[in-house]
């Protein structure tokens, strides 16, 4: 795939973006600019101290395909079938509003609480971790040095997929200068601010911290981002990290030698999975619904999605890490908050990251602030990979010691946004 350049000056209340180019480190990327400027008599360049600027190279992975994306589809197929055989014309109104209110009510049930990915997800997340794999190797890319990850349940395995051998501990959750001999794998941080837009069905809602923290694939994560439960929060600009770094949540101390974990407590009644998870799952619900899943879905859900990671879930409302009452997010207002991203860029020290996330956000963050307006939606599990270029900029200077606050960054950043490569 072409590299694709293109710069972002960002503020906090304003975006524009445009074909121009910077002036910095002298790379591949950089002479490919100044092509790309001296081909456009019109070209206004932004212009970046070369001794300020923060370089990144992230890798941004949409989650593979989820149990209610195959219920999604049966339900869709079986109203289809059903408004045929009663004589409708397959391409009339009806049979496709039909097909969409099927499709809708798998959706609206609360039996869809934070789904699962499916067998074919699965799949495509090893597809995932070989080709992020050969991309570094091939490009002479950065390994990952963290993993930040949506903390719905779909995005989680993914990553755990992916990443199977992450390490977190409380060292590494509360300093970012981590010791790198003791690094043997990326740190993976679970960040309120990636999940999905929010729509108020209980797909989109995530399981509570309990139970995530339960999960035997989920046991290196860093669930302490989800203190941040509030999209309020979100909002008003405080950030996760932020939140991580003043959190007391005690992690628990994983040994790379030893099979077994030490069981803690916390004030959150934390706890440690001490046997197979229960079969009684909120997705038996499925079997009382009007359009049920087909037997063969079923069938690889309870043997073959989670298996071991399947235990029995709380209703949404039995916890308050999901009881929170969110306002229903539209796209622009989700582009907004993928201007977060920054605040968590500015606050690590990692240059390499891994964003695991989802369709809708990755969409409104490539087309708003990085500046790709045409940017194609992700397919499951793929993988793109972007150098940026970041001037955070402090009362009209360059400054890459911003000071954090709750209000986020103060008056903004200028972004450039270069698109190496993708695995489609």
């Amino acid at each position: 795939m072409a590299t694709t350049v293109k710069s972002v000056t960002f503020a906090v209340d304003d975006i524009t973006s445009s074909d121009t180019c910077m002036e910095m480190y002298p790379t591949p990327a950089s002479k490919a600019l100044e092509n790309l400027c001296q081909d456009n008599e019109h070209c206004h360049c932004v212009h970046i101290d070369p001794t300020h600027p923060r370089e990144y190279i992230l890798y941004f992975i949409r989650h593979g395909e989820a149990m209610h994306n195959i219920l999604e589809k049966e339900a869709e197929s079986k109203a289809r079938q059903l408004a045929v055989s009663q004589g409708y014309d397959p391409n009339s109104h009806y049979v496709k509003k039909a097909a969409e209110d099927a499709r809708k009510a798998i959706l609206n049930s609360q039996s869809m609480e934070d789904p699962p990915l499916s067998e074919q997800g699965m799949k495509e997340a090893r597809r995932a971790k070989r080709d992020l794999e050969q991309l570094i190797s091939s490009l002479n890319l950065p390994p990952v040095q963290e993993v930040w990850v949506s903390p719905l349940q779909r995005a989680l395995k993914t990553a755990s997929i992916i990443f199977p051998n992450s390490l977190s501990t409380k060292f590494e959750d509360s300093c970012d200068k981590v010791d790198e001999k003791r690094l043997v794998a990326p740190r993976i941080k679970v960040k309120e601010e990636l999940k999905e837009r929010h729509t108020g069905l209980a797909c989109d809602t995530h399981s509570p911290l309990k139970s995530l923290r339960a999960r035997p694939s989920f046991q290196y994560f860093s669930l302490s981002g989800l203190r941040l439960n509030s999209m309020e929060s979100i909002i008003k600009g405080i950030s996760s990290s932020s939140t991580e770094k003043m959190d007391s949540l005690e992690e628990e101390k994983h040994d790379r030698t030893e099979s077994s974990y030490e069981e803690f407590n916390s004030d959150f009644g934390l706890f440690r999975l001490s046997g197979h998870p229960n079969d009684n799952d909120l997705w038996e619900q499925l079997e009382h619904m009007e359009i049920s899943p087909g037997s063969e879905t079923k069938k690889n859900y309870n043997h073959g999605v989670c298996g071991e990671d399947n235990p029995l879930q709380p209703s949404i409302a039995d916890d308050s890490w999901s009881n929170t009452v969110f306002q229903k997010e539209d796209n622009e207002m989700l582009r907004e908050r993928t201007k977060k991203l920054f605040d968590l860029l500015a606050a690590t020290e990692s240059r390499s990251i891994c964003l695991v996330g989802h369709k809708g956000y990755l969409r409104e963050l490539e087309r708003g602030p990085l500046g790709h307006s045409d940017a194609e939606l992700f397919q499951n599990c793929e993988v793109r990979v972007y150098r940026l270029l970041l001037n955070f900029v402090k009362n009209g200077a360059p400054d890459v010691g911003v000071e954090m606050s709750g209000k986020g960054l103060q008056s903004g950043v200028n972004i450039f946004a270069e698109r190496i490569t993708s695995s489609r």
